[in-house]
């Protein structure tokens, strides 16, 4: 006969019950927050990227117009370290988010965009997570280039639901959700020695969310006929996940505020 505890702890190695507590924490807390589970373990199709996957949990606020795409990630005793070039004073307001607006006949717009949104956050394209094997692609940009795909996906799957609302518009965010401990490493660049690539100074400080900024996309882009620099192939790239530690997301979720005025 199987061992309950040795069996119960299979489960607890698992991400699943993390996933199921989360939603189920949303559900019970939705008065505070109003956001509400639209789909747990929803199955995806990429297909202009050829990769499919189920994505943990989809989430709608109030008026269904601002969808999250969200990724759970349960580890054990670790820290996830970000590394900040320093102090700015208050963090970033944009994010890159997919934005699906429709005005009744055509959809005007159907690709990413920079919004301007609340929680205001610190912004990072460097993530340590130790442990990582130095040979393979880092794990946290791996787990957000597959919610960077289920987002487009889902947002391919919602159009007949758009167009049904006649002018309407849906704005879609990439969130990971993790128990890691997030910390936040102001560093000045000029105090990194070049002759061991070491920092001589910094500070450390606790997170509760970040944002995860860095070009996550592969795919060949064709340049704009008025396009004359090259950041735009940079900003192209370019896309948005939060990174957000699991204590903190109803917070998060309290907080969250689209700015449409700026779109």
């Amino acid at each position: 006969m199987h061992n309950p505890d040795k069996l119960k702890e299979m489960v607890n190695r698992s991400g699943f019950p993390l996933q199921i507590g989360l939603a189920h924490h949303v559900q019970s807390t939705t008065e505070l927050h109003g956001w509400q589970v639209l789909y747990q373990e929803h199955a995806w199709r990429n297909k202009q990227e050829s990769t499919d996957g189920f994505v943990d949990i989809v989430l709608a606020d109030k008026s269904a117009s601002i969808i999250l795409v969200i990724e759970c990630k349960r580890v054990l005793d670790s820290s996830w370290i970000f590394l900040l070039p320093n102090k700015d004073g208050g963090g970033r307001r944009h994010a890159k988010a997919w934005v699906s607006r429709y005005d009744g006949s055509n959809f005007k717009y159907f690709d990413w965009k920079d919004v301007t949104l609340e929680p205001t956050t610190p912004e990072s394209s460097y993530c340590i997570i130790p442990g990582q094997d130095a040979k393979s692609k880092p794990m946290l940009e791996r787990v957000a280039s597959e919610v960077i795909f289920a987002t487009e996906a889902l947002a391919a799957e919602d159009q007949p639901f758009v167009i049904r609302r006649g002018d309407s518009e849906r704005i879609y965010f990439n969130v990971i959700v993790t128990t890691a401990a997030l910390k936040l490493c102001y560093m000045d660049p000029s105090n990194v020695r070049i002759e061991d690539g070491r920092m001589t100074d910094s500070e450390i400080s606790d997170g509760t969310y970040v944002r995860f900024r860095k070009q996550m996309s592969t795919k060949i882009l064709k340049w704009p006929q008025n396009a004359i620099s090259t950041n735009y192939l940079v900003n192209a790239k370019e896309n948005t996940v939060f990174v957000v530690n699991s204590e903190h997301f109803i917070d998060f979720l309290s907080k969250f505020d689209v700015d449409k005025i700026n779109m």
